[in-house]
């Protein structure tokens, strides 16, 4: 059985492997989202500002992981599942906490290069529960925004599973990554995530405000 602690563990190495780039965000990605250009890494002061001040942010979640992941977290409680939205000052944050805690230096280059790499797609890191090991399989997601269905630029099936917090019943629990692309969302700051596992859909109302790294 995985317990609370084993569990944390399991996901904040997930997290690190997505950064790491062991997801397929960085296969979708063209060249020119991996290898920043001059150009584009002439930033404004309030950029730099910002960026900075993320970095100095990232210094107050060094030992307390599950905080930070919890800031862009929305659980339907129980075992109803939960996602994490990867904004792009969200992915500054964690990486520069990922390096911080391996006491390596972060600077503001590193931050404009991972802000770079991220600044026009968003990802949706969905956590679900089943009782097959491989219950995630076949799954489909698309966001919601009234009748407007908005499809993944990318996704990744499903990255894990593993015994569950709440063994026997549910026996696992599954994650999956979907990529969308920013601008798609328009002006919203609402929206409905839904993933769709043979036949059966499970839906996560977004509200933007009620999550710490909601700018894009």
């Amino acid at each position: 059985m995985c317990n609370k602690t084993s569990y944390l563990c399991l996901l904040l190495l997930l997290i690190i492997l997505f950064l790491n780039g062991c997801s397929s965000s960085n296969t979708h990605q063209s060249n020119t989202a991996t290898k920043v250009n001059t150009t584009n890494k002439q930033t404004n002061k309030e950029l730099d500002e910002k960026l900075q001040s993320l970095i100095e942010l990232a210094k107050t979640y060094k030992g307390k992981q599950g905080n930070l992941l919890n800031e862009n977290k929305i659980d339907l409680g129980g075992t109803n599942g939960y996602i994490v939205i990867f904004t792009p000052y969200f992915e500054v944050t964690l990486d520069a906490l990922k390096n911080i805690q391996n006491y390596k230096d972060y600077n503001l280059e590193n931050a404009r290069n991972k802000y770079y790499e991220t600044k026009d797609i968003f990802a949706i890191f969905c956590f679900l529960y089943g009782n097959e090991p491989d219950f995630m399989k076949n799954h489909t997601t698309v966001i919601k925004i009234g009748d407007k269905i908005i499809h993944p630029t990318d996704s990744s099936g499903q990255q894990f599973s593993n015994t569950s917090e709440y063994f026997p019943d549910p026996a696992y629990i599954g994650g999956c990554i979907s990529y969308f692309n920013i601008s798609d969302l328009g002006d919203a700051k609402n929206f409905q995530f839904a993933i769709v596992i043979n036949g059966e859909e499970t839906n996560f109302d977004v509200d933007l405000s009620k999550i710490k790294f909601n700018e894009f």
